[in-house]
Parts: structure tokens; sequence; C-alpha cells
């Protein structure tokens, strides 16, 4: 009897010592699940972080594509603008510049044929 009273407490013992395994095994393959999740949570966080972090550096490079080629196409005008009126004012400085040149070699020209009137005539009486 007593040897089985003594199994018998050695069964309820080993039960014991079982049932605090299971429950540990049970912890840590909770504590596994926890993990894994955790770490699943964290990669997939990490992936939308990246995904947003490209789309506002795709954003910010197309605005900033979009503002430069606004600016390429302000300067071109601009210079063919500028261009344009360049010429325009070249050319009208050069027609107000011939047009005075002009006048001034017409009247050059008729102020030496009255001063060579003048010598002719005065020629003309002295010799006379």
């Amino acid at each position: 009897m007593n040897e089985m009273e003594s199994q018998k407490e050695l069964l309820l013992t080993y039960e014991q010592t079982l049932t605090h395994k299971d429950s540990i095994v049970a912890n840590i393959t909770n504590a596994i699940h926890k993990q894994k999740e955790r770490n699943e949570l964290m990669k997939a966080f990490t992936l939308w972080k990246i995904r947003h972090s490209d789309e506002k550096r795709e954003g910010f490079s197309s605005k900033l594509a979009r503002r430069h080629y606004k600016h390429s196409l302000k300067s071109r005008a601009w210079g063919a603008w500028r261009s344009v009126i360049e010429s325009k004012w070249k050319q009208r400085v050069e027609k107000a510049c011939q047009a005075k040149a002009q006048d001034v070699c017409v009247k050059l020209t008729e102020d030496y044929e009255s001063r060579l009137e003048t010598a002719t005539s005065e020629l003309e009486m002295g010799a006379d």
C-alpha cells in the first residue's frame, strides 16, 4: 500500500511537472507567435513607410521637373521675344541713323555747293 501511495505521489508529481512543462511550452509558443506577428507588422509598416517615402520623393521630383520645364519654356519665350525686340530696335536705330546721316550729307552738300557758288561768283567778279 505504501508503495502504491508513493507511486501515486510520484505520478501526481510527474503530472504536475508535465502540466508545468506544458504551460511553459504554451507560453513560449504564444511568445513566439506574438513575436512573429510583431515582426510581420513591422515588416508591413516598413514596406508602407518605404512606399510612402518613395511616393513623396516621386511627387517632389515631378513637381520640380514641372517647375524646371515651365521655367525653361519661359526662358526660351523670353529669349525669343527679346531677340525679336532687339532686332526691330536695331532696324529702327539703323534707319534713324541712316536718315540722319543722309540729312547731314544733304545739308553738307548744300552748304558746300553754296560756298562753291559764292567762291565761283567771287572768282568771276575778281576776274572781271
